[in-house]
Formats: C-alpha cells, structure tokens, sequence
C-alpha cells in the first residue's frame, strides 16, 4: 500500500527540477519523468497478468543486474533466517524481494485501467471479512490502517479506495517534483489524498478526529527529529515511527492490520485484520512502546510464513543503537543522536 515513509521512490532514484538545477540537471529530470509517463502509457495498454508477469522477469533479472540492492537482500535474509534455510533457499528468497519491488512498480503504472465497478475483477475481499471491517469503521473513532512492505501493497491499497475506505496518507517528498506529481496521481485514483511530511501529524489528527481513515507502512525506518521508538524485529532493535500508537492513542482510532495477498493467477487477495490490541497501562511512553511493538510483530510473522512476498531490498536495520555492529546488517550505522 502506497503510505508513509514508502522507500518505493527512492528506490526509483529521482529528483526534482528547480530554478536551482543546472541545465544539465533540469534535462535529466525532465528525461525521467518523461520515460517515467510514458512507460506508465505504455503499459497501460497491456493487460495486467502480461505487465505482471514481465515485472516478474525484469524483477528476477534486477537482483543479478543491480549489485547494492542484491547485497542488502543478502544481508537481510541473512540476518533473519541463518543456519535456518540453505545458501541456496536464501538466495531465492533474496531475488523474490527485487521481484515484489518490480511488480508493485508495474502494478502501479497499470493502475489507470482500474475502476469501482472492475476492481473485484483483480481483487479477492471475503465479504464477512469486509463486513467486520465495517463494523470497525462504524464505530466513528477513525480508523489507522497498517501494513507492511508486503505483497500487492499498492494493488492493496488502491483496491481499499474503490471499495470505499479511502484513506489519507503521507507521501515522502521526493526531489522529482515531476515524478512526486506523477506517483500520487496513480496512487490517489480510488479516491485517497495524499499529505508532505510537514505538519502530516496535526492533519492526520484531523482526519481521524472526523472518524475517516489514516494510512501507515509500519515496517519503514523511523526519521530523525519526526519522533521515533525502539522496537525489536526479528531480534534486533530498529528505530520506528511512533506515529501509530500515539494517534490512536489520542483520537480513540481503531489500527487495523490490513495485507495484500499475491495469487498464483496474478490476482490480490486483500484481508483486513486483525484488530491491534492497544496497551493502557497509564504510562503513555510505554503504552506507545507496547502498542507499536504488536504492530511490528504482526509483520515479523507474516514475514516469516511468507518470507517471498517481503521488500528484501530494503534497509530496514539501518540504524542501531550502539557504536558496535554486533549482529546488525553491513549496510547499519550508529548515530548518538537518534
């Protein structure tokens, strides 16, 4: 699902044109969004399971081609699973988290074909399961949708507009102003809004405060200066945005885990729960600590059930507490100040 601090553009490698740029720059960037659009048109015109399944190729492809993404997915599949998969098991999980990345891309571009009336041609939603979901909505107190880097997370999360629970969500800036414009457009086509960083807390306050719904990537890196918490995953600490379990916290809003399940026919299974039980023990540091930790958990264990479906490429351990790298991934460095 498209929603905040995706890594999703960064792994694009744009930036934005401004008066500041050299020439040769504002022509690059003017390159990139116009490749960017057009491969965007261009696929469109293909049906999906052909998109889908070039992505899965170009995705394979892209783990021995793209030598910095493949050696952080070695690392983290490392890390996580060791003495307990073969060198060979790991490395095919490794390659799978190069190929969600491709497909997720693809799926996106492709997006413009989807409606309100065709999306449950692409989408599997178990009605008892949406009607659960219902009733959570109904409770009036807003609700704080989490998933992780996970699976069809931007089919997951555009299917959820067009059934009718759009979401706000905070979109990381990138420099491509272009190519910002571009991905929140494909990603806003079953009704979300997207917000920048600044100020996103207050207006997510807001919307949650009217009973409407908020959505959150809880599997991303915390930023410096924007709040964060330490939590464990898969048992290292990882410094987390905290954003989750102090809006509920705040407004009263249920966190609903939400995943989108790929299938063998390259249609998305997207179920909704469960329902994160949220700590009240009367210290509010704590109760932030214990509830963001239960929504970290959820996806720990979804990954370890479904390790191919995960963003392997992605630095999640980036930072660490202590000077000493111990059992953290190469790439992890120690900052005093976070």
């Amino acid at each position: 699902m498209p929603l905040l601090c995706t890594p999703l553009e960064a792994e694009l490698d744009v930036a934005a044109t401004s008066p500041a740029l050299s020439n040769w720059l504002q022509f690059r960037y003017w390159m990139e969004t116009t490749f960017l659009r057009t491969l965007a048109a261009v696929v469109s015109a293909f049906p999906r399971n052909v998109v889908l399944g070039v992505a899965d190729r170009l995705g394979w492809l892209a783990y021995y081609v793209l030598a910095q993404d493949r050696r952080v997915a070695d690392a983290n599949v490392e890390f996580v699973f060791g003495d307990t998969k073969s060198a060979r098991e790991k490395t095919r999980i490794a390659r799978m988290g190069t190929r969600v990345l491709a497909r997720n891309l693809a799926g996106l571009f492709w997006a413009s074909r989807l409606t309100a009336q065709n999306i449950r041609n692409y989408v599997d939603v178990d009605e008892a399961n949406w009607q659960w979901f219902q009733r959570i909505r109904a409770r009036g107190r807003g609700v704080i949708f989490i998933t992780p880097h996970y699976g069809d997370w931007e089919m997951g999360s555009l299917a959820a507009g067009f059934l009718g629970a759009p979401f706000l969500t905070v979109a990381e800036s990138v420099k491509n102003i272009a190519v910002e414009e571009l991905m929140s457009e494909l990603r806003s086509l079953s009704g979300h809004r997207t917000v920048p960083p600044r100020h996103a807390v207050i207006k997510l306050f807001k919307t949650l405060r009217r009973g409407e719904t908020v959505g959150v990537l809880v599997d991303v890196n915390g930023r410096r200066g924007r709040g964060g918490v330490w939590l464990d995953f898969f048992g290292l600490p990882v410094f987390n945005a905290a954003a989750v379990a102090d809006l509920a916290v705040r407004t009263g809003a249920a966190i609903v885990f939400a995943v989108a399940h790929p299938l063998p026919n390259f249609r998305t299974r997207l179920v909704f729960g469960p329902e994160v039980e949220q700590s009240h023990t009367g210290n509010a540091e704590e109760d932030s600590r214990i509830t963001n930790q239960r929504c970290l958990d959820l996806c720990a264990d979804l990954i370890r059930k479904n390790p191919d479906h995960w963003l392997w490429t992605y630095k999640r351990w980036k930072r660490r507490p202590t000077p000493e790298v111990g059992r953290y991934p190469y790439y992890s460095k120690y900052d005093e100040n976070t």
